[in-house]
C-alpha cells in the first residue's frame, strides 16, 4: 500500500502527517516498508506565515510529500512479469523522487497528482494484471495510469462531481467518448 501524504500540515496546529498515518497503518496490522520522498519543486502554490514584512510566526516550507509504504504478510512476493525497465528501477528505487505537481485548474480537483506519482508506485511495487485499489480515485489519475500499465484497477470515491470527473478521464482515455 502506497499513501501519499503531505510532509506536514498546519491546519489546527503543527501536525506530521506521515508519523501519526504509520502508527495508525501499525495499530490495524500493516507493516512499514518505507518512505519515499516526492520533491514536487513548486512551492509558490503555499504561504508559510502571510506577508514577509510582518512574518510573526514564520516556519519553514518543504515542497514535498511523503509516499509512505505498507504491507501485509510478507514483502517479498513471488518473481513475476515486470512492466519496469532497468533504467525505470534504478530511478524509482532513489528513495527522492523529483517531478513538479499537478495544476488544480488543469483538473478541476483541489488536490491532483500528476500520472508519474502513480506510475512509479504502480510499476514498483506491482506486477502485470495485478489489481490496482485507489480508496480515493478523485479525478481517476491513478486508475488511468493502471490501466495503461496493464493491471486492474478499482477507483472509489464519494463525492459524485469527482467520480464523474474520473469517468470522463477514464472513457476519454480509452477512446469512448
Amino acid at each position: 500500500m502506497c499513501l501519499n501524504v503531505p510532509l506536514d500540515t498546519n491546519k489546527h496546529g503543527k501536525q506530521s502527517l506521515g508519523a501519526d498515518i504509520t502508527i495508525v497503518a501499525k495499530e490495524c496490522g500493516w507493516k512499514y516498508q518505507n518512505t519515499i520522498i516526492w520533491n514536487e519543486s513548486n512551492i509558490s502554490r503555499r504561504t508559510a506565515w502571510g506577508s514577509w514584512l510582518q512574518a510573526s510566526a514564520p516556519y519553514a516550507i518543504a515542497p514535498v510529500e511523503l509516499i509512505v509504504v505498507f504491507y501485509k504478510n510478507e514483502y517479498k512476493r513471488k518473481k513475476q512479469t515486470s512492466t519496469m525497465s532497468r533504467e525505470e528501477f534504478l530511478l524509482y528505487t532513489n528513495g527522492l523522487w523529483n517531478f513538479s505537481g499537478e495544476s488544480k485548474k488543469r483538473l478541476k480537483h483541489p488536490a491532483p497528482f500528476p500520472r508519474e506519482l502513480p506510475r512509479r508506485c504502480i510499476q514498483l511495487f506491482s506486477f502485470l494484471e495485478d489489481t490496482i485499489f485507489d480508496p480515493f480515485s478523485g479525478s481517476g489519475t491513478t486508475i488511468l495510469e493502471a490501466n495503461a500499465l496493464g493491471r486492474f484497477s478499482v477507483g472509489l470515491e464519494i463525492e459524485k462531481e469527482y467520480c464523474e470527473l474520473s469517468k470522463k478521464r477514464i472513457l476519454e482515455s480509452l477512446s469512448l467518448v
